[in-house]
This record gives C-alpha cells, sequence and structure tokens, in this order.
C-alpha cells in the first residue's frame, strides 16, 4: 500500500474551530498515515488526481476528489468517535462542502457525543461571507421572492450572519405576500411557537391568530397542499378551521367566561387572508 498522511484547516477568520482531547481549538487537523483508493478499488499513488476514499485503520475517513493527493473539490470528513484518534476529542466529527488543497472554503462542520448531535456550523471565511451577504440583499431587493426567503433565514437559522427576529419576519411577510409558498410556510411554523432543528424555540413568539391566517392563505391556494398530512403536525386545514371555529365565531373569552356569538361560521371561500 502507498501510505500518504492528509491535512484539513479552516480559514483562520472563521469563527470554527477542530478540538482535540484538551479542549484545545485547532485550526489545522492532519491524519495518520493512511491510503486513497479509487473507484475501481485499486490503491492510488499519494499524487493521485480524482475522486477517491482515503482511510487508515484507526477509521478516519475522507471521501471525495482529490488533486494531487490533496483534499480539492467536494468532500466529506468523518472521524469516528470510537477511532482512538490520538489528536481529535472523543467525537464523532463531520465536515463537509468544498475544500481547496485541504483547507475547506465553504462548507458545514458538526460534532457528536454519543447521542448528541450539535446544530450544523458553517465554515465559510469572514470576507466571503460577507460578499455572499451582499449579493444575496442585492438579489433580495430586485424583488426576487426566493431570494427574500434566503435572506430573511440568514436572521434566524443557525447559520444567522446577523440575528434579528423582526427583519426576519419582515421579509418573510414580503415573500409570503409575494405568494411564495415556502415563506408562507414557515410563517405558519413559525407562530406555532414551537423549536426546529434550525430554529430554536425562543426566537419567535407563539401567535395563533397570525398561525391561522396563514393556514388560511394555505388553504385558499391549494386545497390538496391544505389536507395533506403534516408528521407530527396538524394539518393547514385544521389549523386554520380549529382557530377561527373555536375561538373566532362561536365562542370566546370574557372575564374568565365563556361567550358563545351568533356570528355565522366563515365559508372558505369567503376567506380574505
Amino acid at each position: 500500500m502507498k501510505n500518504t498522511t492528509l491535512s484539513f484547516s479552516i480559514p483562520d477568520d472563521a469563527e470554527i474551530f477542530f478540538s482535540d482531547q484538551n479542549n484545545t481549538r485547532l485550526k489545522k487537523y492532519t491524519t495518520d498515515s493512511g491510503f486513497i483508493i479509487q473507484p475501481n478499488s485499486k490503491t492510488a499513488e499519494p499524487n493521485y488526481t480524482g475522486p477517491g476514499i482515503f482511510y487508515t485503520n484507526s477509521g478516519k475517513l475522507y471521501a471525495g476528489q482529490f488533486s494531487n493527493g490533496n483534499p480539492q473539490g467536494e468532500g466529506w470528513l468523518f472521524v469516528e468517535g470510537d477511532s482512538e484518534d490520538p489528536t481529535l476529542s472523543y467525537k464523532e466529527h463531520n465536515m463537509y462542502g468544498l475544500f481547496v488543497a485541504g483547507k475547506i472554503q465553504n462548507g458545514w462542520y458538526v460534532a457528536a457525543d454519543h447521542i448528541y448531535f450539535s446544530s450544523p456550523n458553517r465554515i465559510i471565511s469572514k470576507t466571503d461571507l460577507a460578499a455572499e451577504w451582499a449579493a444575496l440583499q442585492k438579489k433580495t431587493e430586485s424583488g426576487d421572492t426566493k431570494a427574500m426567503f434566503d435572506f430573511a433565514r440568514k436572521y434566524y437559522t443557525y447559520d444567522a450572519i446577523e440575528p434579528n427576529t423582526s427583519k426576519a419576519l419582515e421579509w418573510l411577510e414580503k415573500a409570503a405576500r409575494a405568494d411564495y409558498m415556502p415563506a408562507i410556510k414557515e410563517l405558519v411554523d413559525i407562530y406555532s411557537g414551537e423549536s426546529a432543528s434550525y430554529r430554536s424555540k425562543d426566537k419567535f413568539a407563539a401567535d395563533k391568530e397570525k398561525q391561522a391566517y396563514w393556514a388560511g392563505v394555505i388553504c385558499k391556494k391549494d386545497k390538496t397542499l391544505a389536507i395533506a398530512e403534516r408528521r407530527f403536525e396538524r394539518t393547514y386545514f385544521q389549523i386554520y378551521w380549529g382557530h377561527f371555529y373555536y375561538h373566532l365565531n362561536h365562542w370566546y373569552h370574557e372575564n374568565g367566561s365563556i361567550k358563545w356569538t351568533n356570528q355565522p361560521f366563515i365559508l372558505l371561500n369567503e376567506l380574505t387572508p
């Protein structure tokens, strides 16, 4: 076998680090000697160029593109928690994205400890991040609804550039009022007050009336989507009808007691969001 050693590094101005067994933060990680396997199952030369898999007996692994023996292009670094790695902390490490000569330029990093997984962390230099932000903002302000949606998410997801829930809702509603369905669905979920894998529960306050409002918009625009099952969630139809039936049309609270009304039930085709 033709042994080789790979080095992986993170941009100096990116706010992400590897962690070693003493919890020291590292910008660079070098593997033990290993070998590259080509798609034809043959062991590659140390200066190999092309797709392949690198691994060692201790369980470290890189899968992706190589150039002259270095990670170059799309790839994934994976280090098992029980790999007995002499450098990294005893966690499962995942790093994937775009590599240039072993340095990740644009990607994600996730660490796991037994059954606990951290939220994915974006790996990108501050310079590239600023350029990405400016380009997206320009596209957003031109009226591109998908860009509005993506721009809004930059204010509250785990890779938030500038956390700001007010700005997030402002751009989500602009995209939603321009009939961009992903934004409408996101508003229904946000106003539930529940958490998501990319959104913590305390970032947005629950607002059942606004949730019902946007669920009603979906009911008007797409009847199939309105009644489609949603895993662990009520359908949009149930959210809308449930709120308006029980809270607006037939009873309401007054001084701690329930008062009944004589208002007629709002018909779906008469809904005006």
